[in-house]
C-alpha cells in the first residue's frame, strides 16, 4: 500500500529535482547564487523546523533540536504548525509545509500530497551522493529501513558503505529524503545528523511503525 509519507506517482519521480541545465533554462543561465529564497518556520513534535526554498524548489530542512520530542505533548500528537514566513512563499515551499503536516498528523494513511521539488545543488548533480540520495528518496519507503551496505548496492557501489554514510551527514532535506531510514547492520538504529539528533531518529522510527 502507498504511504502518505512518499505519495509519488511514477510521471512525479524524474519532476522532483531540477537539474542544472534546466534551471539554467528557467532562470537565464543564472546560477545557485542568485536564488531568492524565502524560510518557512514551523513547530513539530520535533521542536522547530526550518524550511528554506526558491521558487524552483526546496534547498533545506533543518531540524533545530530546540526541544526533546517528549516535551511536545502539549502541542497534542501529529501536530505541526506554521509559526513564521508563510506570506509570499512559493508553490513548492507551500507543498513542503503541506507534506510535513501529514508526516505528522498521519503518516500511514495512504494518498495525500505530492513531495515537493527540491532544488539544492546536492541534489542535481551526478555525483555518488546524489545518486544516494535520489535512490533513498524513490526506494526506500515509508516503515521501512535500509543498512548502508544495502544502499550502496542500490546506489551502484558496494564497496562506498562510508560513502553512504557520509551522503547521509549531508543531507540537505532529512524528513523529505529519510536518512533516518539507513541503519546499520548490526540492528541498532545508528547516528542521526552526526550523532548530535540520535533521539530523534529513534522518534521517527517508532513514529512511522505501524500503531506508532
Amino acid at each position: 500500500m502507498r504511504r502518505k509519507a512518499l505519495a509519488m506517482d511514477e510521471e512525479a519521480k524524474p519532476k522532483l529535482f531540477r537539474t542544472g541545465r534546466e534551471m539554467k533554462r528557467r532562470r537565464g543561465g543564472e546560477g545557485e547564487s542568485q536564488c531568492t529564497q524565502k524560510t518557512i518556520s514551523l513547530q513539530s513534535p520535533l521542536g522547530t523546523i526550518q524550511v528554506r526554498g526558491c521558487e524552483a524548489g526546496v534547498h533545506t530542512i533543518r531540524l533545530l533540536m530546540d526541544v526533546a520530542p517528549a516535551e511536545r505533548n502539549d502541542q497534542g500528537p501529529g501536530s505541526c504548525e506554521v509559526i513564521d514566513g508563510s506570506a509570499g512563499a512559493g508553490p513548492e515551499l507551500l507543498r513542503c509545509v503541506d507534506w510535513l503536516r501529514d508526516y505528522f498528523s498521519d503518516p500511514g494513511a495512504p494518498g495525500g500530497p505530492l513531495l515537493p521539488r527540491l532544488h539544492h545543488p546536492t541534489l542535481r548533480g551526478d555525483s555518488f551522493s546524489s545518486r544516494v540520495l535520489r535512490t533513498l528518496l524513490q526506494e526506500v519507503r515509508f516503515g521501512e529501513t535500509v543498512s548502508y551496505k544495502r544502499l550502496a548496492e542500490m546506489a551502484g557501489n558496494p564497496r562506498a558503505v562510508r560513502a553512504v554514510g557520509g551522503a547521509m551527514r549531508r543531507n540537505p532535506v532529512p524528513l523529505v529524503i529519510p536518512c533516518h531510514r539507513v541503519v546499520p547492520s548490526s540492528g541498532p538504529s545508528g547516528a542521526y545528523m552526526g550523532g548530535r539528533g540520535n533521539h530523534l531518529k529513534v522518534w521517527l522510527l517508532a513514529h512511522e511503525r505501524p500503531g506508532g
